[in-house]
């Protein structure tokens, strides 16, 4: 493309990362509204319950009886003028982001991922930005990237990684396969470092060699808590994130120590098979970024692209000689509660 094109692109990207800021601000406003003015009328926590229940949908079902049950509480207890502020505060807030993304995405395509990250640069959060797309990139450069301010998600894939209810709630992270897109939310209530890693594990699975699956399956079975996959993702995320921060465990906020505490828990037999050589160089293959290698071999052979979608299972069977089990859509709510 043209350096004008290409100019463009930045100048649009630029524009919708400073609208979306700001239509953040906004949004946390009108929610401490909502909270406030509910105060001394009913707990904080059901209030926030309830918005969560609303907050990231494009569309608000009006009709369910459920939803309606809702709306009338939280106009009683914060009034209809702020119900209605955040409302549209929140509306506001997702479309900002879902633009900024796609312009991030329009710019990486034109000119590279590395001219996305040097723009995040910019933003407030730009050091953690730029270090989550280093490590994506690292483990697998095919995969779309979407660093959002919060993350909510629904259904039976909770239960896979350990939630108590399918309920939707805050989550840390997903990844879908179909799209080869991973989520990570920036959220002060997870820890983003070990969240990319979790998700760019389920980006990769599906390049594992038939030994390495059966490896790993032997490693980290799945239970009624957690699937296979999540335990070894979970156990995957540990271990790297050890190796990142092998120089800075003694700094680590209680906060930190807990979750990490639960990861091992979690991650049920980690702890025993962390040690194993063949279970580390596995690990190690991803880190590196050798699988995901794996994975760009598969797009050019395939696609003749460096990147496009969907492509998980074909590209398995290319590498791997077999089509492996779809990986469900993956959060990481279990690990963080």
């Amino acid at each position: 493309m043209k350096e004008e094109s290409i100019e463009a692109l930045k100048k649009s990207y630029q524009s919708a990362f400073r609208d979306e800021e700001i239509q953040w601000q906004k949004l946390t406003a009108a929610r401490q509204a909502m909270l406030d003015a509910a105060m001394g009328n009913v707990p904080q926590v059901t209030v926030r319950k309830w918005l969560t229940h609303l907050e990231g949908r494009h569309r608000i079902d009006i009709l369910h009886p459920d939803t309606r049950k809702i709306l009338d509480n939280l106009s009683h207890w914060c009034g209809a003028d702020r119900l209605a502020h955040w409302m549209r505060a929140s509306r506001m807030f997702n479309t900002a982001s879902d633009l900024a993304f796609r312009s991030a995405m329009e710019l990486k395509a034109a000119a590279g991922i590395e001219v996305v990250s040097g723009l995040d640069g910019e933003r407030p959060d730009g050091a953690l930005r730029r270090k989550l797309i280093a490590i994506a990139t690292r483990l697998n450069p095919t995969v779309e990237l979407n660093l959002v301010r919060e993350l909510y998600a629904e259904g039976p894939a909770l239960l896979n990684s350990g939630a108590a209810s399918p309920d939707r709630m805050e989550v840390a992270g997903m990844h879908v396969p179909y799209y080869n897109m991973s989520t990570i939310s920036l959220s002060s209530r997870f820890d983003p470092l070990d969240t990319v890693y979790h998700e760019m594990w389920h980006s990769i699975e599906p390049v594992l060699t038939p030994e390495e699956r059966k490896l790993l399956r032997q490693a980290f079975p799945g239970d009624r808590l957690m699937t296979h996959e999540e335990r070894t993702a979970v156990a995957f995320a540990a271990w790297a994130t050890g190796n990142d921060r092998l120089d800075a465990d003694r700094g680590k906020s209680p906060g930190t120590l807990r979750t990490f505490r639960k990861v091992a828990a979690a991650g049920g037999q980690f702890l025993r098979f962390a040690g194993s050589h063949r279970i580390e160089q596995i690990f190690g293959r991803a880190y590196s970024g050798e699988m995901g290698q794996r994975m760009v071999r598969g797009f050019r052979e395939m696609t003749g692209r460096q990147a496009f979608l969907p492509i998980s299972r074909p590209v398995a069977a290319k590498i791997s000689g077999q089509i492996p089990p779809v990986v469900q859509k993956s959060d990481r709510k279990g690990m963080r509660r």
